[in-house]
């Protein structure tokens, strides 16, 4: 679970948290006066609130955003420019990628800066098109700092995807309890593998989501759950 400390309950994707030690929090940091963290919990859960018996490290499936998928070249990653006001980890302005990505929408599925470690960060795009091409027109601009990842996926398929799974999302009830959602979150993301993904956040997995979820292409969607029986 991800939490965060506010004013009043921390609270843990869709859920309100009593009895979190924010002191414990993994990779603790605050921004604007919230503190963010992640732990694992273990509680009672009724009424869309969880009350905290016990509290752990974050497995290492909910630890660290994603890893750069490239591996670095001769002489390592570039040390990153020091970072914008309000960014906590090591940055690569986007500027001309972005430029890119205007230029080549079709073929160009996802572009973002990624931290490779606490010093040094790394423009990734995940694109359709030639990858010696992608880099040859990139490489200027990122010295060192570059990673092109060609997709497994058609945009047609992310697209594709997306429509099967933002129902789940759109044809819930409002306000209806967490025991009776089936999902509360869905985005893109990159896959362990560096591959550009949908995501779906669900309390737990219900037999309807998985048979949608195991219908789509292997690997194109990330399921996060953050309940299950301790």
């Amino acid at each position: 679970m991800y939490a965060t400390d506010t004013k009043h309950a921390p609270s843990c994707i869709g859920v309100d948290a009593y009895g979190v030690d924010v002191s414990r929090l993994s990779h603790r940091f605050t921004q604007n006066h919230i503190t963010y963290g992640q732990a694992e919990l273990i509680g009672v859960f009724d009424k869309g609130r969880l009350r905290v018996k016990a509290q752990g490290p974050a497995s290492l499936g909910q630890v660290g955003g994603p890893r750069v998928p490239c591996s670095a070249p001769a002489g390592g990653w570039a040390k990153a420019k020091p970072s914008p006001p309000g960014i906590v980890t090591p940055w690569v302005n986007l500027a001309a990628m972005g430029r890119y990505k205007h230029a080549h929408t079709a073929s160009t599925l996802r572009i973002a800066s990624l931290a490779a470690s606490k010093t040094q960060a790394v423009a990734v795009i995940v694109t359709t098109a030639n990858v010696r091409a992608v880099r040859a027109a990139l490489a200027p601009s990122y010295p060192r700092a570059l990673c092109v990842v060609r997709s497994r996926y058609t945009r047609s398929e992310i697209n594709r995807t997306a429509s099967r799974l933002l129902p789940l999302i759109e044809e819930q009830p409002v306000h209806a309890p967490l025991t009776q959602v089936e999902a509360v979150g869905f985005g893109y993301d990159f896959a362990p593998d560096g591959q550009m993904c949908t995501v779906l956040t669900l309390p737990t997995m219900t037999r309807r989501v998985a048979k949608i979820v195991d219908a789509q292409p292997a690997g194109i969607v990330q399921v996060t759950t953050f309940l299950r029986r301790a």
